[in-house]
């Protein structure tokens, strides 16, 4: 484990030891949609852990999904939720109510 240097005050170096636990805003690198055919523009997390993602793909791992799609918390493709967006999906909010608001260049999901 590296430390990392994280400035200089009055003359002393000071340093910590890296983060076990990640803070709100921190990239998750360990996350993996595995969506083919086209790229995630905008995702956004469920109070349950899962997460939705939006944009101009059309299979997650080996399922058809296309531009929206739902991971579940343990990383594999909620296969109860398929919008089947007719278009590009660009931004995605979840409202305090639990509905999934979409907007992008569609007209049906």
């Amino acid at each position: 484990m590296k430390t990392r240097i994280i400035g200089l005050f009055f003359g002393v170096l000071i340093a910590t030891a890296p983060r076990l636990f990640a803070l709100p805003g921190d990239i998750d690198s360990t996350f993996n949609a595995n969506v083919s055919n086209g790229s995630v523009y905008a995702a956004a997390a469920q109070t349950d852990g899962k997460v939705v993602i939006v944009g101009d793909f059309t299979t997650v791992g080996v399922q058809t999904r296309n531009r929206a799609a739902r991971i579940n918390a343990d990383g594999s493709l909620d296969t109860g939720f398929n919008p089947n967006a007719n278009g590009l999906v660009t931004c995605i909010a979840i409202q305090p109510d639990g509905k999934i608001v979409l907007g992008g260049q569609f007209s049906q999901v």
